[in-house]
């Protein structure tokens, strides 16, 4: 499964963290930006994608309609980009057994 990263998480992000998650990607490099949620939840699910955000309207969508997508919700509020990217790496084993796990279809990152 790949990581998609909503509009709220900088592609700068996404670039530096890359190595650790192949194939993840920016709503907006699929074309998505600006897009209405349910918009990017379809195209999650069609393509294998775990949904990466900050919006809670996606743990809402996860609870009512289940799972795919999986959805892992960023709590740490406002970061810079790098601290940010120290926290994917820090969690990386925590995600990647996360995304493997067919039980949970959320994971909250504090």
């Amino acid at each position: 499964m790949k990581l998609l990263f909503d509009e709220n998480v900088s592609y700068r992000v996404v670039k530096k963290i890359a190595y650790l998650f192949p194939d993840c990607e920016n709503v907006g490099r699929v074309k998505l930006l600006h897009t209405d949620d349910l918009v990017i939840w379809e195209y999650a699910k069609k393509n294998d994608f775990a949904i990466v955000t900050f919006d809670e309207d996606f743990e809402e969508l996860s609870l009512l309609r289940g799972y795919p997508p999986k959805v892992i919700l960023l709590r740490t509020g406002n970061i810079s980009k790098d601290d940010l990217v120290r926290l994917f790496i820090d969690k990386q084993e925590v995600i990647l057994s996360f995304l493997e796990n067919e039980e949970f279809g959320c994971l909250e990152i504090y």
